[in-house]
């Protein structure tokens, strides 16, 4: 990754209102890796596992419901497992809705209704804005901070992207969480823990966990956002 703030700010920061890709059709593929690797007693890494997976976003219909346009976007994690969400974009953010309850027929008519609220973005991603993405009743809540704007280079080419830092609610966790996003959306997650003792194998451990972009096939940007080849 290269930073170049002011370039990468000069292609972000247009229409904020309209700077997640929401439009039926459009198709991203990740590269999702899981690492395992077990420390010595020095702290060097004495033996490594890698799993490289795939995961698929997709966004299926719209729909209008609360003076809104509803997109429900597909998740579908490796293994199969798909998972429903219901997103709509203002000039304030990204919002969105969890956990649905139109599983059965999530693009009918009709109101939208989730267990959980999400702030997914909040507008402008200027450096150093912070706001809560979502919070479970009785849990302290996951906050997202903005810590800078630079090139990310990922499977599918480099994008200039607005690098977000995730706080998990759980301290006890020890885990550093980033994500990436751009005009073309998701563009990368990257998770990475403590060493800690993991019992199904009785050894001590530290997993990462990587979501890199792969292929897009997006309209609804308002720019082609791909980073110059010559960028340093």
């Amino acid at each position: 990754m290269r930073a170049d703030a002011g370039f990468v700010r000069s292609q972000l920061g247009r229409e904020p209102g309209d700077f997640y890709p929401l439009a039926v059709g459009n198709q991203w593929t990740y590269e999702f890796k899981v690492i395992y690797e077990f420390p010595g007693p020095d702290g060097s890494v004495v033996e490594r596992w890698e799993e490289n997976l795939e995961q698929r976003y997709s966004i299926d219909c719209s729909f209008q419901a609360g003076g809104h346009e509803w997109f429900i976007q597909r998740i579908q994690h490796p293994g199969g497992t798909n998972v429903l969400r219901a997103l709509y974009q203002d000039r304030n953010g990204l919002h969105g809705l969890e956990e649905l309850s139109r599983t059965n027929d999530p693009c009918g008519s009709g109101s939208v209704s989730g267990r959980l609220s999400v702030e997914e973005l909040q507008y402008p991603l200027t450096r150093g804005s912070t706001w809560v993405v979502r919070q479970y009743p009785n849990v302290l809540p996951t906050v997202v901070t903005v810590e800078a704007h630079e090139v990310i280079e990922t499977p599918a080419g480099r994008f200039p992207a607005v690098r977000l830092r995730v706080e998990e609610p759980d301290p006890e966790a020890g885990e550093t969480h980033f994500a990436w996003y751009g005009r073309e959306g998701l563009l990368a997650i990257e998770i990475r823990s403590d060493p800690v003792f993991f019992v199904p194998y009785g050894r001590v451990v530290r997993i990462s966990r990587s979501i890199r972009l792969k292929s897009t096939n997006v309209r609804g940007a308002l720019t082609s956002t791909t980073a110059r080849p010559g960028l340093r």
